[in-house]
């Protein structure tokens, strides 16, 4: 085993120069018999007196209080006082009053809807409940904005938890404050506070006598409390930070509201590898290390994870990006081996000072690492926790043969182009957990919460290496009308329709079956992970509206006023002798969720005319498909400019110098249009939807005619006049 002193020195601080380095820190690694090594480095304050880090240095430790929690429910569970599939709106009757957030008014007014499904006990524990932080979640601070909240999860108390549902129960992944609210649970039936429980139940028997929500409680830890330093991005040095919490909350968080020591910590680990807080082969404890995870689950999560380098370092810099994970009882499971590290089946998770912990039953091992630096996902600290993890793996294990593993999918940012969210500390109703984790997240990270993602694809949709195959070896097909392809076939139909529709632009059949070869492996699934980032895309993706003549009423958009969405949008039909109904149906993508988003693309592209307000020349046309490109990096789109070779020399130049512009630069900022509901913008205002969506007005294709015309006829004078 390598020192771990020497690989703690080399990454805190040894005198002022805290540049990349941290002020301390301390590890602890066990197996169940004890502990294997600790160690430790650096200093609490940032006073050169001040005293060393130890493994008995007393810090907030934020959400590594949920694994406890966690194991405290599960004993519950253990004994039968409770079942993990329980509708918990029975024992906590607020849980009942939790409404929908299904978007906003136009003055910002939430639009919730009432709450009928259950929510489990397992749903809290595995954040599919559909609650989100009131910190870092768009969507959940937006709403706290708009209601005047001055209350946030931190504050410890019910109106800090209360926050409404980002997504019906079990429909999804998000974190956030289910946790807490099974902690209130376990109150309400065992008639204990949390802490009292825990102290009876986990922290007595263990001699865990550094742990506890309240500090003032725990005075013989206060000579040895490490109070915080934060990461200044302008130098990368410390600076001083006061942890924001309140001095007196009504609750005990059973979601981020312990303060401990590495050194107990690791005692709580190794009892917990060791059987001693649930049995060692008990239901109990085998479902906290199983996937719990739907596909669609596992793909929000797996976007939210690894969705940029930032909430990649926040959640789990200590994976391989794209390696499959899905979520236990507790926290995160990787679902194969990390070479050189952890066995797959492992559990982990980690805090806002970045903390960190993981449990690996296979080799026996577990390991926590403490600190008390933010902002969360700090990258040094990664850095260290990942060579001490190294230092630690029992040498048998790199020799152990590994599976064979996937080739992990490319997961590229969903926000398109170089498109970023704003910063949300500046939203926040509380900026002090903002500092904290000091998130901008991106149009992934919007649900961030929220999105599937290519991989998840590859595992819902079957290969066609393990489809049943037809007699005329085709694979079966997934949804009505699906008509599977090879690669070869995928790939030949690609080129082939690409280049017969461009010289026949005037096949639709042609262009929809290049946007449909085009569009995977990956670029349908990001735009797909784009509408499950966004409240308003997840509930068009749950209800799957279909644009028809049947479901609009074209005679009533006709009688509607001039200048509305509607009006606009039956006028592009009028003109261009169409019907909603000319769409053709989506018939060669294998995922059927997948085939309804590039549906639902296809049949809003009318809409597209309509708010964009392109002109209905062809330039206009091509203009369109750039903005498109822009807006959802359809590689059909990005095609389809090809055809200004086909424009006249004037038009041509005309496109590039105007309409190409402003087309890219529009589609790259403005919201994803395939997260609008056009059905519920009918009535809109052409001109307001278009500045609600960050759209400027397009250039006017009559006025610049009018000047080249006027142009060439002062030419020709000038021309006339010198002959």
């Amino acid at each position: 085993m390598r020192d771990l002193g020497s690989i703690l020195r080399r990454y805190t601080a040894d005198g002022d120069d805290t540049k990349d380095r941290l002020l301390g820190a301390a590890f602890v690694a066990v197996n169940k018999d004890g502990v294997i090594c600790s160690d430790a480095a650096g200093r609490i304050e940032f006073d050169l007196d001040a005293k060393p880090f130890a493994s008995d240095t007393f810090t907030w430790v934020a959400s590594l209080t949920k694994l406890i929690t966690v194991t405290c429910v599960m004993q519950l569970v253990e004994k039968g006082i409770v079942a993990l599939d329980d509708d918990m709106r029975k024992t906590v009757p607020e849980l009942g009053r939790l409404q929908i957030l299904k978007g906003f008014e136009d003055d910002d007014t939430p639009i919730l809807e009432d709450n009928s499904k259950p929510i489990t006990l397992r749903m809290l524990l595995t954040h599919t409940v559909g609650l989100g932080y009131d910190t870092n979640d768009p969507g959940t601070i937006r709403w706290a904005k708009a209601v005047g909240r001055k209350q946030n999860h931190l504050a410890f108390n019910l109106e800090g938890f209360t926050t409404p549902l980002q997504f019906p129960p079990g429909e999804g992944w998000m974190y956030g404050t289910g946790n807490d609210w099974a902690g209130i649970a376990l109150e309400r039936l065992t008639g204990d506070t949390l802490g009292a429980y825990m102290q009876e139940h986990v922290f007595d028997p263990l001699g865990m006598r550094d742990t506890g929500f309240w500090p003032a409680r725990l005075p013989h830890t206060a000579s040895r409390t490490a109070p915080g330093s934060l990461r200044q991005e302008a130098d990368g040095t410390l600076a001083p930070f006061r942890m924001p919490l309140p001095a007196t909350h009504d609750l005990e968080g059973g979601g981020a509201g312990l303060h401990t020591t590495a050194a107990d910590y690791a005692r709580f680990l190794r009892a917990l590898l060791a059987g001693e807080l649930l049995l060692a082969e008990g239901t109990a404890r085998d479902a906290m290390f199983t996937p719990q995870l739907d596909d669609r689950q596992r793909a929000m999560l797996e976007a939210t994870t690894y969705g940029d380098a930032a909430t990649h370092a926040q959640y789990a810099p200590e994976l391989p990006s794209g390696l499959p994970i899905s979520a236990g009882i507790g926290g995160l499971t990787n679902l194969e081996d990390v070479p050189g590290k952890r066995r797959r089946g492992s559990l982990m998770w980690t805090g806002a000072c970045n903390s960190r912990w993981w449990i690996d039953r296979e080799t026996g091992v577990a390991g926590v690492l403490v600190g008390n630096c933010v902002p969360w996902g700090e990258p040094v600290n990664a850095r260290l926790y990942d060579e001490l993890e190294r230092a630690v793996v029992p040498p048998s294990f790199d020799n152990l043969p590994l599976e064979p593993r996937r080739t992990p999918s490319t997961r590229p940012p969903v926000s398109k182009l170089q498109h970023s969210y704003t910063d949300i500390a500046a939203a926040s109703t509380g900026t002090m957990e903002a500092t904290i984790s000091r998130i901008r997240p991106s149009r992934l990270q919007r649900a961030a919460r929220s999105a599937t993602c290519a991989a998840c694809a590859s595992r819902t949709s079957p290969s066609t290496s393990s489809r049943r195959f037809s007699a005329l070896d085709r694979p079966e097909p997934n949804y009505p009308g699906h008509v599977p392809l090879t690669k070869v076939e995928r790939v030949g139909m690609a080129v082939g329709a690409s280049v017969m529709s461009f010289f026949n632009p005037y096949r639709h059949d042609l262009i929809a079956a290049t946007g449909e070869a085009t569009a995977t492996p990956y670029f349908i699934y990001r735009l797909r992970d784009a509408m499950l980032a966004d409240p308003t895309g997840r509930r068009i993706l749950r209800e799957r509206p279909r644009i028809t003549s049947e479901t609009l009423s074209l005679p009533s958009l006709r009688a509607l006023p001039d200048n509305t969405v509607g009006r606009a949008y039956v006028g592009w039909l009028d003109r261009e002798g169409v019907s909603p109904d000319t769409r053709a149906d989506v018939r060669y993508i294998d995922d059927a969720e997948c085939a309804y988003v590039m549906q639902r693309y296809r049949e809003c592209h009318d809409f597209y005319h309509a708010v964009t307000g392109l002109p209905i020349w062809r330039e206009g046309e091509v203009a369109l498909k750039a903005f498109e490109f822009a807006n959802t990096l359809l590689p059909m789109t990005g095609l389809s400019m090809f055809a200004a070779a086909t424009l006249k020399p004037q038009e041509r130049s005309r496109f590039f110098r105007v309409y190409l512009p402003w087309a890219l630069r529009n589609g790259a900022r403005s919201k994803e249009l395939i997260n609008v509901f056009w059905e519920e913008q009918l009535e809109r205002d052409v001109d307001d939807l278009r500045q609600e969506l960050g759209i400027e007005r397009p250039p006017d294709l009559r006025e610049i005619r009018k000047r080249e015309r006027e142009e060439k006829k002062r030419l020709k004078e000038i021309q006339t006049q010198g002959m």
